[in-house]
């Protein structure tokens, strides 16, 4: 089935059923975040309170365009970024984005044939974040032409792994 067709009464029926399941936190990430926003928006314009809304975005291009999108979302959102192919400044993204993301993962490209991701980039969301407050979860890095997530290898200013939703 082409993802793109799913119905919303299908997706609907979902978001009912972890919405009934209080004790649990759900996290949603698509790449697809116009349609996210469209369908939250006319569905869910309260937000869902165990609910995450979140994107991915690997490069400043990617973010530029998907972020405004997830600040149409109302409740909680977050923002995935890996695999990280280059670098991000969030601002220029989103303005005052900590004011609207909750929690940002970020790390490398893992598997076969991933692409490069400097350490400098990683290091940059990890200090945005800080400096914004928001928690930030290191996922992995390449570490010598090595992919680890291991965190006891990272160098310290990568050491993070702070969940909000825990």
């Amino acid at each position: 089935m082409d993802i793109d067709k799913v119905p919303d009464d299908f997706i609907t029926h979902a978001i009912v059923n972890m919405k009934a399941s209080k004790q649990h936190t759900f996290l949603i990430l698509t790449k697809r975040v116009k349609r996210m926003a469209e369908y939250v928006t006319k569905y869910w314009p309260e937000g869902v309170p165990n609910v995450f809304w979140g994107i991915t975005c690997e490069n400043q291009q990617r973010a530029d365009e998907r972020i405004p999108y997830l600040l149409q979302v109302h409740g909680k959102r977050w923002l995935s970024i890996e695999p990280l192919l280059g670098e991000i400044d969030l601002e220029l993204s989103c303005g005052n984005w900590h004011q609207f993301i909750s929690q940002i993962i970020v790390g490398c490209e893992t598997g076969r044939n991933a692409r490069p991701c400097k350490i400098e980039w990683i290091e940059s969301i990890v200090e945005q974040c800080r400096e914004a407050g928001v928690p930030c979860f290191v996922k992995a890095i390449n570490l010598n032409g090595k992919i680890t997530s291991d965190i006891t290898k990272f160098p310290e200013s990568v050491r993070v792994r702070e969940l909000i939703w825990k």
